[in-house]
């Protein structure tokens, strides 16, 4: 009988051991973990503000490259008016010497 009572007790302390080291290994995993999402959380959030910041450039140089590409496109229509204006210049007057070539030959 005094053999089992050893047992017994053994056995109860091994247990209490046990479920102490448990209790504080849950606790720490707990907490562990615990950190590691706010960390997560915290670079999550630094993460995002660096894109945030990359994408709020990126938008302002794409917005002077469309404002300086509307203006190059501006410059562009107004040259090519020009051209347009002395190529219909040029055609009409053409047109007249041709219509006074005509002239010229029907009378004589």
């Amino acid at each position: 009988m005094a053999m089992w009572e050893y047992v017994i007790g053994g056995a109860t302390v091994f247990g209490a051991i046990v479920g102490l080291f448990s209790i504080y290994n849950g606790r720490a995993t707990r907490r562990y973990v615990g950190d590691l999402i706010k960390e997560e959380a915290r670079l999550t959030r630094e993460l995002m503000e660096r894109h945030d910041n990359t994408t709020q450039k990126l938008m302002e140089r794409y917005e002077k490259l469309m404002e300086r590409h509307d203006n190059m496109t501006q410059k562009l229509m107004e040259q090519h008016g020009r051209i347009l204006e002395r190529l219909s210049e040029q055609h009409n007057t053409i047109i007249k010497q041709q219509s006074t070539i005509v002239d010229v030959l029907k009378r004589t």
